[in-house]
């Protein structure tokens, strides 16, 4: 079975929510996108806070019914202009649910300028009531009606199905040091590239790259975590892209986990434009058997050959399996779990 992000792919009602005369749609996925020339979230959608009720529905991709009511997530960041209190009130819709408006129905209090992540875990019994995954729609509605010129704003949001690991909870570990440098910008590398992707808020603007071509690896250790609860659900994600492009050259961008010096799994994704790209690595059982030893996790990558000049960047790093330990009994900093 496969994972993926669904994102906001066309406005159903945008309501009073702007950017005005623009889809509302295109500025809730951008930044990743790198559309807004990325420094934190640059692109949003704005609605002031003194419309009380007013709301917006935004349909998601298309995907295939995956089988399983499990690991269904919502997730978007959203904060205020000024500081204030509001209630936003955010739930799915479409009509390809049970009445047409979901049962989670989930408000959050904003009162900061700061923007807040928000991830919420479907119940199977909530994902139950999807009835058509081709017609899946968030909804957003400001439930106040505050004077002053506060905005509610709302920089990322899409649907996220993890269907490889049905009945289990997944934990995420990240790059904690740097093992080699090869000749990847300057140390240290881990630090610019452990934000997180879906367990954490990606930060596009900080990234490890290198001007060789051919470049000689880096390699990095991943936070150590509890040993996994199964073989299933292990998936390797990074973010990258070319550093520049020059005529028409592609790069490929070769990644392997590694369990200390054992190679667990590579492969080769061919890079081709500036714009950032998430690539996912998915263990297969039999794969990710291999690994004894949950601390020692490493990532290495290089790039290869371009006669234009063009070379790799990489701005995230994060695996993502299965664990069955009680974390709140544990001590883990540097591995984070990915529900509410």
């Amino acid at each position: 079975m496969s994972s993926g992000i669904l994102w906001p792919m066309e406005d159903t009602v945008s309501g009073a929510w702007s950017p005005a005369g623009s889809p509302v749609y295109d500025f809730l996925y951008s930044s990743l996108s790198n559309r807004c020339g990325i420094e934190d979230i640059l692109c949003y959608a704005s609605c002031p806070a003194s419309v009380g009720g007013n709301g917006m529905t935004i349909k998601v991709q298309p995907t295939t019914d995956p089988g399983s009511h499990c690991c269904h997530y919502l997730q978007f960041f959203s904060r205020l202009s000024t500081s204030d209190n509001i209630t936003l009130r955010y739930n799915l819709s479409g009509l390809g649910i049970n009445d047409k408006l979901f049962p989670l129905d989930k408000t959050l209090n904003l009162s900061t300028t700061e923007w807040v992540t928000t991830t919420y875990e479907l119940t199977a019994s909530e994902a139950a009531q999807i009835e058509d995954y081709t017609d899946i729609h968030l909804f957003f509605e400001n439930q106040s009606a505050i004077l002053g010129g506060t905005n509610i704003y709302i920089g990322l949001a899409y649907f996220y199905i993890e269907s490889q690991c049905p009945g289990q909870k997944v934990t995420f570990t990240v790059p904690t040091g740097d093992v080699t440098l090869g000749d990847w910008a300057t140390s240290p590398l881990y630090s610019k590239i452990n934000s997180g992707i879906i367990g954490g808020t990606s930060n596009l603007s900080d990234f490890i790259d290198t001007i060789a071509s051919p470049s000689t690896p880096f390699e990095v250790h991943l936070s150590g975590g509890p040993d996994a609860s199964s073989d299933e659900c292990h998936v390797l994600r990074y973010v990258a892209s070319l550093d520049a492009y020059y005529g028409s050259e592609n790069v490929d961008l070769d990644i392997g986990l590694y369990d200390g010096t054992t190679l667990i799994k590579e492969e080769t994704k061919t890079l081709t434009s500036v714009s950032w790209v998430t690539g996912e690595m998915i263990l297969s059982a039999s794969e990710a058997a291999n690994i004894t030893n949950y601390q020692n996790l490493r990532v290495r990558g290089s790039g290869s050959d371009s006669a234009g000049g063009n070379t790799p960047r990489i701005a995230e790093i994060e695996f993502q399996y299965p664990f069955a330990v009680d974390l709140t009994q544990q001590d883990f900093p540097s591995a984070y779990l990915h529900f509410v």
